[in-house]
């Protein structure tokens, strides 16, 4: 299957349990991935296997407040969401 920019993923929430196991998969079906997260209750830890994987940027952000992506994507993954309050 050929890649183009169409492929790209964006996954907020990338560094929680959640997020980080679905970038995997989707770096292993061969996305290019997007990975956003503002570290509040994710751990870079749980990316630190896949952080230099030519498929994958990471960003150190906040989804509550604007971002640009420069390239097209193929679907946005929402998972940035704490799960209890303080």
């Amino acid at each position: 299957m050929a890649r183009n920019d169409h492929d790209t993923m964006v996954i907020t929430g990338a560094a929680g349990f959640l997020g980080s196991h679905l970038c995997r998969a989707l770096l292993d079906r061969g996305e290019r991935v997007i990975g956003i997260d503002n570290m509040c209750t994710g751990r870079s830890s749980s990316l630190a296997d896949i952080a230099d994987h030519p498929n994958l940027t990471l960003v150190r952000a906040d989804v509550s407040e604007s971002l640009n992506v420069d390239t097209p994507v193929k679907a946005v993954i929402h998972l940035a969401c704490p799960a209890s309050g303080p």
